[in-house]
Formats: structure tokens, C-alpha cells, sequence
């Protein structure tokens, strides 16, 4: 998930606006320039291959679902 469709998605959940991005300065002063472009700022694709040919089916294959779950958004199933 990219920063900006999680921070989308939690702004939904939310019923917040997701209009302020965080500022750099945050995650530098933490872990120090090179850090935080390594570590916090870096743009990531990571895909769970192994687990997928595993077959492993995800509970909440979208964000927004997993962030309804979390934060008590979801709509429970009751017989």
C-alpha cells in the first residue's frame, strides 16, 4: 500500500480529511537524515509472493478493510 492510498483510506474511515502529508523534518530528527530517506521516506513495493503460492487467502486484502477492522468501523456479521 502506498502512504498516500493509506492515508486516503484511513481519512475515509476516519470521516477525517487526509489533506496534511507528513513533514520530512519528523522522521529525519528521529533516525537522522540517512535514516529516514532509507527507512520512513522510501517508496516500497513489497508483494507476499511466498505466502500467495502458498495460497494463503488474506483476511483483509484491502487497507480499508483492515483499517475498518482495527479502528471499529466493521460491520459485523451476526446471524
Amino acid at each position: 500500500v502506498l502512504n498516500r492510498e493509506f492515508v486516503s483510506a484511513l481519512g475515509e474511515e476516519l470521516k477525517r480529511p487526509a489533506l496534511v502529508p507528513i513533514p520530512s523534518f519528523g522522521p529525519a530528527l528521529l533516525l537522522g537524515k540517512e535514516g529516514a530517506r532509507e527507512l520512513a521516506l522510501a517508496d516500497q513495493r513489497v508483494l507476499p509472493t511466498a505466502l500467495q503460492d502458498a495460497g494463503h487467502t488474506f483476511r483483509y486484502p484491502q487497507v480499508a478493510g483492515a483499517l475498518a477492522h482495527e479502528l471499529g468501523g466493521e460491520e459485523l456479521w451476526t446471524p
